[in-house]
């Protein structure tokens, strides 16, 4: 399932939240990923790293929960 989001800093706030839900299940599947890209304005600076990978852990591999 791909989904995307929009937030916007405004001009004094110093961050933003994204949502993301997670199903917890011991049904033993791979690993989800996925990246947060910021992107300036035309009167905003940012730093050097734009873009941060987000990995949520399966908790269903491991048999000792």
């Amino acid at each position: 399932m791909s989904s995307s989001q929009e937030v916007v800093i405004r001009p004094g706030e110093t961050f933003g939240n994204v949502s993301v839900v997670i199903m917890d299940d011991q049904v033993p599947e791979e690993n989800n990923a996925f990246s947060v890209t910021v992107s300036p304005s035309d009167s905003v600076t940012i730093f050097s790293q734009r873009t941060v990978n987000v990995t949520i852990l399966d908790n269903g591999k491991n048999s000792d929960n």
